[in-house]
Formats: C-alpha cells, sequence, structure tokens
C-alpha cells in the first residue's frame, strides 16, 4: 500500500523451512513472543498482517511429534510437516493479489539456503511473472533475493 510519497507494508508472509527440530525449538520461545507483540498490536487481525508457516522436513520421529504439540500450543496451525511447495505458495500469493483490490504491489521474495531450493524458487518466481502478465496484472511485480549457503553455494 502506498501513502503519499512512502510505500507501506501490508503483511508479511514468513515460510520457514527447517530439517532440524532443534533449530525450531530453540527459536520458538521468540517466535513465540513475536506473535504476542503482534496479536496486542493488530489483535484477531493479526493472522491477515503476518503468515507464518513452519515446514519441518526432518524424518516423522517421535521428537517431530513433541515439536508439533509444542509449537500448536503457542503457534496454533503453524507448523507443517514434509517439504514446503514454493511452487504452489507463489502461485497462490500470485492469484490472491490478482483477486485482490489491489491494482498493484511489490513482493519481495527472499531466501537463504542452498542451491536447489534456490533455483526451484527463482523457477516458480519466473512463472508468476509470466501469469501475472498473461492475466493483466503485470503491476503486481515480484523481486527475488537469494543468499546460498552450503553445497553448491
Amino acid at each position: 500500500m502506498q501513502t503519499g510519497n512512502r510505500e507501506v507494508l501490508n503483511r508479511l508472509d514468513v515460510v520457514w523451512r527447517e530439517r532440524n527440530c532443534s533449530v525450531v525449538r530453540g527459536l520458538l520461545q521468540e517466535l513465540s513472543l513475536s506473535w504476542a507483540q503482534l496479536v496486542a498490536h493488530y489483535g484477531p487481525e493479526a493472522s491477515k498482517v503476518c503468515r507464518l508457516s513452519i515446514y519441518v522436513t526432518g524424518e516423522d520421529t517421535e521428537e517431530r511429534r513433541e515439536l508439533a504439540r509444542e509449537v500448536e500450543k503457542v503457534l496454533p496451525g503453524r507448523l507443517k510437516t514434509g517439504r514446503a511447495r514454493f511452487d504452489e505458495i507463489l502461485e497462490n500469493h500470485t492469484i490472491e493479489l490478482a483477486k485482490s483490490e489491489s491494482r498493484q504491489s511489490v513482493t519481495l521474495l527472499t531466501y537463504c539456503g542452498g542451491s536447489n531450493a534456490k533455483k526451484t524458487l527463482r523457477e516458480a518466481k519466473i512463472r508468476c511473472d509470466l501469469l501475472a502478465a498473461a492475466t493483466g496484472n503485470e503491476k503486481h511485480q515480484m523481486d527475488f533475493v537469494a543468499e546460498n549457503f552450503g553445497p553448491g553455494a
């Protein structure tokens, strides 16, 4: 949204993909506190302002099931299991923008991780750009910034 000459953030979508349950567990308290601050400020609208999805991709173990119970207590509905389908997430985002009343938008897609997922995201972003152009929604722009680490970085 634009107010005067400045851009205003309408919504923040965070998709976190993590293999290791202990990493998620280590940040759970901080995430919970941050979420509580959002709810205190925005009330029931907090879920519209910030969408948080945590995908735990490790094997289905008792540790992962215990983590799911812990997350459900403080961040209900946020933990998913299995791989994040970035192509679906981005396509749904693009379709949602096209259906919205907003005539234009800028989406900043950031990624930090390995090169395989980066390539997948870049390809999905290009498909979404084509979808936006084909449906007359080219004023909904998506910028992609990536940082690599790990093998092939």
